[in-house]
């Protein structure tokens, strides 16, 4: 884990907001960070900003 991250989700569940009033969904890695969070796997990785963060869940 990195000194800047709060935490790290192996397999997780993230909705966040992108430019739409309906949430979008992550399954996967999930890295926690004071002002972001990186979403991992899949062909890119993703950052995004926690006030557009919705919700983030451990399965």
């Amino acid at each position: 884990m990195s000194s800047n991250q709060i935490a790290a989700i192996e397999n997780g569940t993230a909705y966040y907001y992108e430019d739409v009033d309906e949430p979008v969904r992550h399954e996967g890695r999930i890295e926690i960070y004071a002002h972001y969070i990186r979403l991992c796997g899949g062909p890119t990785t993703t950052w995004v900003p926690r006030e557009k963060v919705q919700q983030v869940m451990e399965i």
